[in-house]
């Protein structure tokens, strides 16, 4: 594990801590990171960034050597990790209350005759910056009895945690594609650093060539989740986990180089004014025999500018968990006024006019996490997340 100051890639640091298995994971303030050794055994490192020292621990004081990755929430309070043998679940750990909880992983589907797959196992994971949702990609497997089945990645969104009750989430998962065209994976996503509706993510697809020989196109792909945009950033040579620079003007990825037969790091740049376009010829080297690199800030910072969907000041929805529908609770609720709601992806997917009774039918909505937009005739409108079960 290297440290690696990204303004001077020269001046990089071998760490002396446990050879790392997983991808690091930070705290938003960058005083701490987690990850899992190849012991398979989650090592915490704590950060004096005013001396430059930094001690190393165990995370449990007694390792049992059974983990393959664990990530930490922005704020540090709490812990997800998943266990090397490979199964369809999510354990999260909160250190305020020094309780666990494990969660079961599905795919949710309504689509009568349509067929997602089961969970296999997760792999990459990352807390969003509100510290309720973890975003994953999975391997499903599609069984058939005509051969082997299908295999595929994709990502999804657990409600892990419930901040207005301050307890664990009950478990809804929600999908950032509903579907995917055949052959295509998704994985590796991540958050934006200051834009925490938009991510990027790997793109595998499986094409064959004019001989009928198998090869995978792969790119790195970002996304506005809240406007239904995805975006090519690049043509990529090799998975490249990718993520956001300190000031989302970058993304970081790995990539092989055929010429040196190595894995090497390297950026490109975003444009100002839309973090899911590249910017052209922009592309730079960073590290060369080096893999998985995160980007990391240190210091707090306050939250401003974002568009806070998880409580609005005029507008609440219940039943939390809905089934049938849902109830439009609100200050300056009208007649006539509009909704529409969407899923992760953007994606509207009703739309219609709130009726007498201020309810809305949802039972035809997939399981998962929904956004509605009410807006009213002079222009004001509310937003607020809500949960089919």
């Amino acid at each position: 594990l290297y440290l690696v100051p990204p303004t001077n890639p020269g001046q990089f640091v071998k760490m002396n801590v446990p050879a790392p298995q997983s991808r690091p994971s930070f705290t938003d303030d960058g005083t701490a990171c987690v990850y899992v050794d190849q012991e398979n055994n989650m090592i915490l490192i704590v950060f004096d960034w005013s001396t430059g020292n930094f001690q190393v621990f165990n995370i449990e004081n007694n390792p049992q050597g059974i983990w393959r990755n664990v990530v930490v929430s922005k704020d540090g309070s709490k812990i997800a990790y998943t266990t090397s043998n490979l199964t369809n679940e999510i354990w999260v750990y909160d250190y305020n209350t020094e309780t666990s909880q494990q969660f079961f992983l599905t795919n949710p589907t309504s689509a009568e005759g349509l067929n997602t797959g089961d969970v296999v196992y997760p792999d990459a994971m990352e807390w969003d910056y509100s510290g309720e949702f973890v975003m994953y990609d999975a391997l499903n497997r599609i069984e058939s009895t005509f051969g082997d089945g299908i295999e595929y990645w994709d990502i999804s969104f657990l409600k892990a945690w419930d901040n207005g009750a301050d307890i664990f989430g009950l478990g809804q998962i929600g999908k950032l594609f509903s579907t995917l065209p055949e052959n295509v994976s998704i994985g590796n996503p991540s958050f934006a650093k200051n834009s925490p509706y938009i991510i990027t993510f790997d793109y595998l697809e499986t094409i064959r060539d004019n001989f009928g020989q198998e090869t995978t196109d792969y790119r790195i792909k970002a996304a506005n989740i809240e406007a239904g945009i995805v975006n090519d950033i690049i043509q990529n040579t090799d998975v490249g986990y990718p993520c956001y620079s300190k000031l989302d003007d970058k993304i970081l990825y790995t990539f092989f180089d055929p010429g040196a037969s190595e894995l090497d790091v390297a950026t490109i740049n975003v444009q100002p004014n839309d973090k899911t376009l590249p910017v052209q010829g922009s592309t730079n080297i960073l590290l060369t025999g080096a893999q998985k690199a995160v980007w990391f800030q240190t210091g707090d910072r306050i939250f401003t500018g974002t568009k806070d969907i998880s409580s609005s000041q005029s507008i609440s929805i219940f039943p939390q968990p809905a089934t049938n529908e849902i109830r439009i609770a609100s200050t300056n609720i009208d007649l006539d006024r509009s909704y529409k709601i969407s899923d992760f992806t953007g994606s509207i997917i009703l739309t219609g006019t709130v009726d007498k009774s201020a309810s809305i039918d949802v039972s035809r909505l997939v399981s998962g996490i929904y956004i509605v937009e009410i807006v009213g005739k002079t222009g004001n409108h509310d937003v607020a997340k809500f949960v089919k079960q």
